[in-house]
């Protein structure tokens, strides 16, 4: 795939920036990746209505999309928890509890301690990690494939080559 700049703001320069925002999780000053979390999940949320403006799909096959999968019902959550305050009667996962909690710290299982928020949905306590993060992605890109779309490459991953950086990208799980 060739890079190209937009003319304007699409569903493509919004999954390219969902793959940025993967990247600034995985690479990010500890300080900083509370509020990387946060800002992923609301432009992973907001994916959807990026891909309705393009005409890439229907508002209903992304409601369908987003309703088949759990990490999608809870970015959703997550998303309107963060930006309003609450989730209230319209929580995607059925809890209008759920609620995110910036956590600064947690050992993870290499025994590296790793900032990250902590999630309570359905009764149960979630720790958002890069994991979740990226069955998000795996969730859009499914979507995307099986509409026959192109996935967009970020241009640190275009140029990838030219560059020879080490840039261990994004891959969606099979």
């Amino acid at each position: 795939m060739e890079y190209k700049f937009a003319d304007e703001m699409n569903w493509q320069e919004q999954f390219k920036m969902l793959k940025r925002w993967y990247y600034r999780i995985r690479d990010g000053v500890d300080n900083d990746k509370d509020d990387f979390y946060f800002a992923f999940f609301i432009t992973c949320h907001q994916f959807k209505d990026w891909l309705v403006k393009d005409g890439a799909a229907t508002a209903k096959e992304v409601d369908d999309c987003i309703e088949k999968s759990d990490v999608l019902k809870l970015c959703a959550d997550i998303a309107t928890f963060s930006k309003h305050a609450r989730v209230g009667r319209e929580a995607r996962t059925g809890d209008s509890k759920t609620n995110a909690v910036g956590q600064k710290y947690m050992a993870v299982a290499s025994g590296v301690m790793d900032s990250t928020i902590k999630i309570e949905s359905g009764g149960k306590i979630i720790y958002a990690n890069l994991e979740l993060v990226g069955e998000c992605l795996d969730a859009w890109y499914k979507f995307l494939v099986s509409k026959k779309l192109e996935v967009p490459k970020t241009l640190a991953e275009a140029t990838a080559h030219i560059y020879k950086h080490p840039m261990k990208k994004w891959e969606p799980k099979p």
